[in-house]
Order: C-alpha cells, then sequence, then structure tokens
C-alpha cells in the first residue's frame, strides 16, 4: 500500500505542476505519514478491545501442550486434495475461527484495502514475531488478519466440497462404466442360453407336458439360473445402475456432510426448493423430522439419482442428500446459492484446488 501512495502522490504533484523531490525523500515523507496514520488506526481498534478479545487473540497465537503449532500458523496452510479428512479438518478451522467474537469492534472508519493490506502483512510472521509487536499493532493485525482469513477458510471448504462431489461423480461413473461393460459381455452368453432354452420350448409339441429334467437335458443348470440371474443384473444396471454406484458413497459423504449442510447458506434468483431441502435435511439431523415430507420438491435432484429417489411414495434420504450435495456444488458455480461471508461468493468466480507433484496450487477461474 505504501508504494501505491507514492505513484499517487508524485502524480499528484506532476499534475499541480509541483517539482518532485528525489525518490528517496518522497517515500521517506509518506512512509512517516503513512506509519502515523497506521499507528492511529492501530489505536483506535485497540481501543474497541475486551479482556474478553484479548484473551481469545492470545490463544489464537499462543501455543499449547497438546498442540506444539499456534492456530495461527496452522490456518495458513493450503488444504491439501480434497477428502473427507481434509473437509472436516477446515470445518473445524472454520467453526474454531468463528467462535473468536468480533462483533462489538467497529471498522467502519477503516478502510477495505487497509484491511486486506493488514492482513497479508500479518501472513508474512510467525507467531512468534507477531507477540513482539506492541500489543495495538499485534492485536489490530490479528482481527484484520481473523476476518480476512474467515473468509479464506470459507472458499477452501465451498471448492473442497466441489472437489470431493466432482471426484466422488468421477469415481462412480468409472466404476459402473466397469461393471456395467463386464455384464454386457456376460448378457451375450446368457442371450444364447436363454434363446437355447426359449427354442426347446417351442420345438416342443403343444399340450405335451414335460418336465424340468428334460430341459436341463438340454441346457445345464446352472447355466440357465446363472443366465438369468445376469439378466436381471444387467436391467437392473441399465435402469438404476449408476444410481445404486452413487448411493453406495453415501456413508462416506455423511462423514463431513452434517457438519457442511449447517453453513449459511443463502440463494439468488428465486431458487427456493434447494434451500429447503438443505433446510430439511438440517431438521433430520436434528431429529425435528423424522422422515422427508411427501410434497417436498425433488425436480433439483439430478435425473441419475430420480430412479432411486422414491420407493411407494416415500423419499429416500441416501439419494435425496446426494442429491442435494450435487445441487448445492452446481448451484454454487452457477451463483443460484452463495455463502456471504465467502470471500469470493462463488456467483462471481469459482476456485479449485489442484495437486500437481505434491504441491498445491491455487487456480481461480472468472466467469464472463
Amino acid at each position: 500500500m505504501p508504494k501505491q501512495i507514492i505513484e499517487q502522490a508524485a502524480q499528484y504533484l506532476l499534475n499541480q505542476k509541483i517539482m518532485l523531490p528525489t525518490i528517496s525523500e518522497l517515500k521517506r515523507k509518506v512512509t512517516t505519514l503513512y506509519t502515523k496514520q497506521q499507528q492511529n488506526s492501530f489505536y483506535l481498534v485497540y481501543c474497541q478491545l475486551t479482556d474478553e478479545t484479548k484473551l481469545a487473540l492470545n490463544k489464537f497465537i499462543n501455543t499449547s501442550d497438546k498442540v506444539k503449532r499456534s492456530f495461527f500458523g496452522i490456518v495458513k496452510e493450503f488444504p491439501p486434495y480434497a477428502s473427507t479428512a481434509v473437509l472436516n479438518r477446515y470445518l473445524e478451522y472454520y467453526e474454531k475461527i468463528c467462535k473468536i467474537n468480533l462483533s462489538n469492534i467497529d471498522l467502519c472508519m477503516l478502510s477495505n484495502k487497509l484491511v486486506i493490506y493488514c492482513c497479508q502483512l500479518a501472513n508474512q510472521y510467525h507467531a512468534d514475531d507477531m507477540k513482539r509487536f506492541a500489543e495495538s499493532k499485534r492485536y489490530t493485525l490479528l482481527i484484520f488478519f481473523i476476518i480476512e482469513t474467515r473468509k479464506i477458510i470459507l472458499d477452501y471448504v465451498i471448492a473442497l466440497h466441489d472437489q470431493f462431489v466432482s471426484d466422488m461423480l468421477r469415481r462412480s461413473k468409472n466404476s459402473f462404466d466397469e461393471k456395467f461393460k463386464e455384464y454386457r459381455q456376460r448378457l451375450k452368453q446368457a442371450n444364447n442360453i436363454m434363446l437355447k432354452t426359449v427354442d426347446f420350448l417351442m420345438s416342443h409339441a403343444e399340450n405335451k407336458p414335460f418336465t424340468m429334467s428334460q430341459v436341463y437335458s438340454q441346457v445345464n443348470k446352472n447355466h440357465l439360473k446363472g443366465a438369468v440371474e445376469d439378466c436381471y443384473i444387467y436391467k437392473r444396471l441399465e435402469e438404476r445402475g449408476f444410481a445404486d454406484t452413487l448411493c453406495a458413497r453415501y456413508s462416506t459423504l455423511r462423514r463431513y456432510f452434517s457438519r457442511f449442510i449447517q453453513l449459511p447458506f443463502q440463494n439468488e434468483h428465486g431458487n427456493q426448493s434447494l434451500l429447503k431441502a438443505i433446510n430439511i435435511i438440517r431438521s433430520l439431523d436434528q431429529v425435528d423430522l423424522k422422515k422427508i415430507p411427501k410434497n417436498t420438491n425433488i425436480k433439483f435432484v439430478s435425473n441419475e439419482l430420480q430412479s432411486v429417489l422414491k420407493n411407494n411414495d416415500i423419499i429416500n434420504r441416501n439419494p435425496f442428500e446426494i442429491g442435494v450435495a450435487i445441487a448445492i456444488k452446481d448451484a454454487l458455480l452457477s451463483g443460484d446459492l452463495y455463502l456471504p461471508e465467502s470471500k469470493n461468493m462463488f456467483h462471481s468466480g469459482i476456485l479449485f484446488i489442484a495437486n500437481v507433484n505434491g504441491i498445491a496450487k491455487e487456480i481461480r477461474l472468472i466467469i464472463i
């Protein structure tokens, strides 16, 4: 930020047709004024802090007997590849950092640029370095860091969910395709056995009784049973194979989704059905509801899951919840759903996480 101020000051002097001082002198004067103004801003924030807030901030940068690293250092890490363990860890980070109550601090007098700059400044320091600063500077930098980091962690959580669900869909599709291909090959042999059996039955004289032993004399009993079973399995795979494969991963999804669904989602463009579905899952988790209401709108659930979604007009929870997880991923990407506290808010862009050669990289794709 001082660099930008120096450039603006130089441009202002040129516009006013005032002779520029040397660069070193201009830098010195701007830096002095900026430092003084920064200290004033720090003091304004510091005066609002309660003893409870100071204690929480001290815990934020201190280590404990169980954890040798400060939470301040831990939350700086970029998340690895998405998994239920990683998602739960970052959801825990978000919940923990939200417990630091900063609602009583008025930051209206400070610009957002200053908050971001101070967050970047705090990000460059180790916890031990922060402890050497004066209290007003230390606590203010930590407050700005927490405000911005809370948004960043939320972005990480949403990006990890996007990656996890996408990976779940890809793995399920590959598993289904492999099994479908196997049974399509087995169906050819099963069809030959079934055709042979039908030919024998049709060639048998009408009104003339016959026994199954006669059928088995033409077709091996075990081969015939196997052929019938393969036909039924192939039929089920065609009708609901991919949905069954997805539902088999429900227990894995639930390891983090029960916490993820508690995030304060909001909607745009009047997409109320998904938001209502989210509230239904929350009520089911809290045992306020025992089952999903019959009149629940399920149009947002993907077509692949529609075949297993209902059983005698009863909505099955497993495919319903998986459908909600997929719909949340898509809605966050399209902008129909968002989190107000998110830094990117995902309706203006999406953050993807890639792990290339063991190195996590952040890629932002802006939607035009």
